[in-house]
C-alpha cells in the first residue's frame, strides 16, 4: 500500500461534507459527533434494499483512512478505510461491539483457497447479536410472536425496516473450526 491510499481525504473525517452526500450528528459519550456515510457505503445499502430512514437510523458511518479502522479493531490495519457497523445492547443502547466491511479487504487462504475477509472485527470478540433500530427503539422483543434469526447486518436491517421483530448473527463461520 502506498502512502498516497491511506491518506485519501475522499472520507468523513476530513471536514467535507459533500464528498459523502449526507452527514448527520449524533451523541458519543457526551459530545456531538459529524458522522457521514461516503456515496459508495450508501449505495451498497440501498442495493440491499436499505431506504434512507434505515440508514440514517442505523448509525452507520464511512472511515476512509487505515487508522480509524485500525482503532475499531484494535489491531494493525493498513488496508484504508470501510463502513462501520456499531452492535448494541438491546437493554443499555451502549455499542458492545463495532464491525467493519472493508473498501480493500484482505485476503485469506483457506482449504487451499484464497477468499476476501468481507467484514472485520477485533480479535477475540465474541459472537454478539446484531439488532436494527426499530427493534431497539419498539423493543420488538419484548412480547413478539415469531423472532427472525438472520445472517449479516444489512439482513438484519431490512427485515427490521419490514417491521419484523429481527436478531442478527454476524456471519456463517463464526462457529466453523478453522481447523477443518
Amino acid at each position: 500500500m502506498t502512502k498516497k491510499d491511506d491518506d485519501d481525504t475522499s472520507g468523513p473525517h476530513d471536514g467535507s461534507t459533500k464528498a459523502s452526500g449526507a452527514t448527520h450528528v449524533r451523541a458519543v459519550e457526551g459530545d456531538a459527533v459529524p458522522i457521514t456515510l461516503a456515496p459508495k457505503h450508501r449505495a451498497d445499502l440501498e442495493s440491499s434494499g436499505l431506504n434512507e430512514e434505515t440508514i440514517e437510523r442505523s448509525g452507520i458511518y464511512s472511515e476512509s483512512k487505515s487508522a480509524p479502522i485500525a482503532d475499531v479493531l484494535g489491531w494493525a490495519w493498513r488496508n484504508g478505510g470501510g463502513m462501520v457497523f456499531e452492535f448494541r445492547d438491546y437493554d443499555s443502547r451502549k455499542i458492545i461491539l463495532k464491525r467493519v466491511k472493508p473498501d480493500r479487504p484482505r485476503q485469506r487462504t483457506r482449504n487451499g483457497k484464497r477468499r476476501a475477509v468481507k467484514y472485520e472485527q477485533p480479535l477475540g470478540a465474541a459472537a454478539v447479536p446484531y439488532f436494527g433500530p426499530r427493534t431497539l427503539d419498539e423493543q420488538r422483543l419484548n412480547g413478539a410472536a415469531v423472532i427472525y434469526w438472520t445472517e449479516g447486518e444489512k439482513k438484519t436491517l431490512l427485515l427490521d425496516q419490514l417491521g419484523y421483530a429481527t436478531i442478527g448473527l454476524t456471519g456463517c463461520h463464526n462457529f466453523n473450526d478453522p481447523e477443518k
